[in-house]
């Protein structure tokens, strides 16, 4: 599926007349695009490409839902276009429907995956809120250790000459992957490129990981803060735009396939955010890094916030690159990310960034290629205008309310930003429009891997198809060619070993000539996907639900009407408020939280399911409450205290002596009691921990068989109603 992308042909007002001075369109293609205002609740939504006969859901002005067949032209009607099969389309009206109802399983499906992905995606905002908060404790408690115990350093963290990198990792003669040879030729790349397409799981020598991580440093360094590309010259030439890919090799594989590899004729600009979330960043980076020491002019890599250092070391690279390697690499990709570019321009129209815009509307391109990029991390609290830029930079999301405001993903630094925003910005600096990524495009806006917001001006591409395996979205790339038009394809990649087997059986002299095979979703696979993804909001509101529980009990004792229970609009409310949860459609969730009588909850009942069924054989002595107290505060600070004992294992072996043991955890402690009301271990807490864990024959200490224990699975912790719920779909 392909659109370009071009200028508004008409709008059409509520009632559906067109606006004075604009054209018709002559197209069989009801190509309307709607003005951001008349977005939410409103008749219209801005749309895309919508061809006649497409199966569509409908919205009534009673609000039911009906499938539909599209068979008339834009005009006045009773209808309005909701959630489409069809990955473009969007809300609409239309003159005249042909009325089509498949089976009312059908239908439920599409609003069920609309409802889940919605949920699932704004729990996925919450839990990067989270990390934040711990990421800020890690700060402080890595100030403190390196403080207070500097002979434990670990040794990933020692200065050594980049020059040096290569000569840490000798060849032995167990490697049997693929060799590099400087200079670099194209046979060589594709030699690696073609190991990487048939053994993704068998990675390059650490030796050669390391050059190429030298030259892309190099090459990444000599660029400003915002790089520039053109169009490559000749008929064929293109630049392709990837957004998040967060490891999902098997989505950059298919674009490959599909677009070419770089070369002189065919560029790529990779918007941030390679690493984490899926297994094989570190293979995304070589086919990067290979391709940019080849053609350094049509390679960019923007950063992204997952090529932070606090991010990158909770969200799995850290533990990617130690599984494949060791910690020292993870280190060296950390001087690598501080070589990238913050954004790219393009074509001298579009302004390629990975999160958001600057809220101060009268920064110039100047301004930005003027600050520091060479940073592990942002600061913690931002102080200055540059400081804040770097924060909407890799941060920032997009809103349909005019002017900035507070991003649920974290605190005040993390800001939405309107279309205002985007149109000051282009304004300042002569500009056509914004390309970002950062997030999945919402179900209601397309299902698929881009979407236009802000009247047009600003594009969220987003290149990971099935997103984290459960999602169903479809992933995109944007397409720029000599004719400046912007188009689009998306794609559901096939899974990695569909993909090995292709190129397995095609040969080391593959080309892009032969095309993977196309994956279409099934009613099956929505079905996995919405069990799936409920099944992964149902377990984190219950861990929030533990973490929180007696601020619960107190908000809802309050509204107690005398015999222990409250409305359910008032559980409503207590959930809202103390869990932050305010964007939640909790009308989704609850029935599967909890069991409502008359109108009626009883909360006391509903905190006592949620106690998990988690207990260490280490504490069978200790009482039942003080346990959940522990587990709660290690698994809501868990990767707080995972830094802590890694700190005081340099070797990474998984074993601390007891005494670094309860250091560790008080040091972490710490860490937490310093942010206000957050619970931390007491004391007591920890030396009960000291006292009843179990050591090996040495003495020491298994801290990742600790934390294992000390943590529960999504779903496997609790019983109540989700738990019931979690083992029907297992």
């Amino acid at each position: 599926q392909q659109q370009a992308h071009s200028p508004p042909r008409h709008y059409l007002h509520p009632q559906g007349q067109q606006q004075q001075g604009q054209q018709q369109a002559h197209s069989p293609l009801l190509d309307t695009m709607v003005p951001d205002f008349w977005r939410e609740g409103k008749d219209f939504f801005f749309g895309r490409h919508i061809n006649m006969g497409d199966l569509v859901v409908v919205k009534r002005a009673d609000g039911t839902m009906r499938f539909a067949q599209v068979s008339g032209g834009a005009g006045v009607g009773e209808w309005q276009l909701l959630v489409a099969f069809h990955p473009q389309a969007q809300y609409l009206k239309v003159q005249e429907l042909q009325i089509g109802m498949p089976a009312s399983s059908s239908m439920d499906l599409v609003l069920q995956h609309q409802h889940a992905f919605d949920a699932w995606n704004q729990m996925e905002d919450e839990e990067e809120h989270c990390i934040l908060e711990q990421a800020k404790n890690i700060h402080r408690l890595q100030d403190t250790l390196r403080h207070d115990h500097p002979a434990s350093k670990p040794s990933a963290e020692q200065d050594v000459d980049m020059q040096s990198w290569p000569d840490m990792f000798p060849m032995t003669p167990a490697y049997k992957g693929p060799h590099l040879q400087w200079p670099l030729t194209l046979d060589n790349a594709r030699q690696v490129l073609h190991h990487i397409r048939t053994l993704p799981n068998e990675p390059l020598h650490p030796k050669y990981l390391a050059q190429l991580l030298q030259k892309g440093i190099q090459l990444f360094g000599a660029m400003p803060n915002v790089a520039r590309m053109e169009v490559p010259p000749g008929t064929n030439g293109k630049v392709v735009l990837l957004g998040d890919t967060h490891g999902q090799l098997q989505d950059v594989l298919w674009v490959l396939n599909e677009q070419g590899e770089p070369s002189p004729s065919t560029a790529y600009v990779i918007n941030g955010d390679v690493a984490d979330r899926g297994p094989n960043a570190v293979e995304i980076f070589v086919i990067i890094l290979l391709f940019k020491i080849l053609y350094p002019q049509n390679v960019v890599l923007n950063r992204g916030n997952h090529e932070l250092l606090s991010i990158s070391s909770m969200y799995g690279f850290q533990d990617e690159v130690k599984r494949k390697h060791e910690a020292r690499l993870f280190m060296m990709f950390q001087t690598f990310f501080q070589s990238l570019p913050l954004a790219t321009v393009l074509s001298r129209r579009w302004f390629v960034v990975h999160a958001g815009l600057p809220r101060d509307p009268q920064v110039t391109i100047q301004d930005l290629c003027r600050i520091d990029r060479r940073f592990e991390d942002l600061p913690e609290v931002p102080e200055t205008g540059e400081d804040f830029m770097l924060w909407d930079f890799m941060w920032g999301d997009p809103a349909e309310q005019p002017g900035i405001a507070r991003n649920p993903r974290g605190e005040d630094c993390i800001i939405r930003f309107g279309p205002d925003v985007t149109r000051s910005f282009l304004s300042s600096t002569g500009l056509e429009g914004v390309i970002r990524s950062h997030e999945v495009p919402r179900v209601e806006r397309g299902g698929g891997g881009y979407e236009y917001r802000h009247n047009g001006q600003l594009i969220t591409l987003f290149t990971a198809s099935n997103y984290r395996g459960i999602s169903r979205n479809q992933g995109a790339v944007a397409i720029l060619d000599q004719s400046q038009q912007l188009r689009f394809t998306e794609h559901l990649s096939p899974d990695l070993s569909t993909i090995a087997s292709f190129y397995a059986a095609q040969g080391p002299a593959a080309t892009n000539s032969a095309h993977l095979p196309r994956h279409q979703s099934t009613a099956a696979d929505f079905t996995r996907s919405n069990s799936a993804m409920q099944h992964e909001v149902l377990a984190k509101v219950e861990a929030r639900v533990l973490h929180h529980k007696d601020e619960l009990q107190l908000f809802w004792s309050k509204l107690d009407d005398g015999h222990g229970r409250v409305t359910l609009d008032q559980w409503r409310q207590g959930m809202q408020h103390v869990l932050a949860l305010h964007e939640l459609q909790w009308q989704w969730v609850e029935k599967d939280l909890v069991h409502v009588h008359s109108g009626k909850v009883d909360y006391a009942e509903f905190l006592r399911s949620q106690t998990p069924t988690v207990r260490p054989d280490a504490l069978r002595d200790v009482q039942s409450e003080e346990v959940n107290a522990i587990l709660a505060v290690l698994d809501q600070n868990k990767f707080t205290v995972k830094f802590a004992f890694s700190y005081f294992d340099p070797r990474d072996s998984g074993y601390v002596s007891k005494p670094h043991f309860k250091s560790a955890l008080a040091s972490a402690s710490a860490a937490i009691a310093t942010k206000s009301q957050a619970k931390s271990l007491s004391e007591q807490q920890i030396q009960t921990l000291v006292d009843h864990v179990e050591t090996e024959p040495n003495g020491t200490v298994d801290w990742r068989k600790f934390l294992e224990a000390f943590s529960w699975e999504l779903g496997a912790g609790f019983h109540g109603p989700a738990f019931d719920c979690a083992c029907s779909i297992l």
